[in-house]
């Protein structure tokens, strides 16, 4: 399903809408709507300076005044915590890998379903051992013949072959206008590198578990899938701590307490299954 979502959002051919620079003012903030394997249903919002994630776990706020730091937010217990960066994007790679030992990538103009011009980029690489015997066990009986003809190809010795396969595909904006140091930071979270442009779709190679999980052709993955992006009225509560918010020992506390400080009835109450 996540998978025809996703190609749902592309339009390749045809003339593609004149792209408007999009930049949060004074006024108006960017407002990114998507789904996917990262976050879920998410409100990606982007300010002058600072951002927010908004999931059905709470809130992720970043602001430039601490560009190293990140804040979890939690409506339920009106609690927060903050973490390091590089903190928040361990505990959200979320099936990610890094791009920068593929051998090869490919670029092509495409289109997302409301007409707006972007830019595919397609990372290719050796399989993996268990990725060359996904291949020749899921989908159909040919599936081996096909990969065989389609996705080998001569390796720089010319000794043997070097099996190339897609392990990732990013959709960027280009008409995107963010500070250098938000476009960096969401582009991190992206996993893709800023000079790409604005990233908006993002999948990569799901794992041998996954592809048995969602059907025996998906060997992609779904990671952040492209709803909408429009400049809507600034809200600046999307930017802040609110008033009155604890902060929370621990993000254990931040999730299951009521208080900030996990007390031994709140751990009553999750093995009861009263999970906030």
């Amino acid at each position: 399903l996540l998978l025809c979502t996703c190609f749902g959002q592309l339009l390749p051919g045809g003339a593609a809408t004149s792209a408007a620079v999009l930049a949060p003012s004074d006024r108006e903030m960017l407002l990114l709507k998507a789904s996917g394997g990262m976050f879920g249903g998410s409100e990606n919002a982007f300010g002058q300076h600072a951002f927010s994630t908004k999931t059905s776990q709470g809130l992720v706020l970043w602001q430039d005044t601490s560009p190293d730091r990140v804040v979890y937010i939690n409506p339920e217990n009106k609690t927060y915590f903050e973490v390091s960066l590089s903190e928040y994007l361990e505990d959200n790679r979320g099936g990610k890998r890094s791009f920068g030992h593929y051998q090869s990538s490919q670029v092509k103009a495409v289109q997302l379903s409301d007409g707006t011009a972007a830019k595919e980029i397609t990372y290719k690489g050796p399989a993996s051992r268990r990725h060359r015997a996904e291949l020749g066990s899921l989908g159909s009986a040919n599936s081996s013949e096909q990969y065989s003809l389609s996705n080998r190809v001569v390796s720089g010795t010319g000794s043997r072959d070097a099996t190339q396969v897609e392990l990732a595909q990013v959709i960027c904006l280009s008409n995107v206008k963010l500070s250098a140091a938000m476009n960096k930071v969401w582009c991190s979270i992206m996993n893709c590198e800023p000079k790409l442009g604005f990233p908006v779709i993002l999948r990569g190679r799901a794992s041998h578990r996954e592809q048995r999980e969602l059907s025996q052709k998906a060997n992609m993955r779904d990671l952040f899938v492209y709803h909408s992006l429009k400049l809507v009225p600034l809200d600046k509560k999307r930017f802040l701590i609110p008033q009155g918010f604890k902060k929370a020992r621990d993000k254990s506390a931040l999730y299951f307490s009521e208080s900030g400080v996990l007390e031994s009835n709140d751990l009553d109450d999750l093995f009861r299954g009263k999970v906030r």
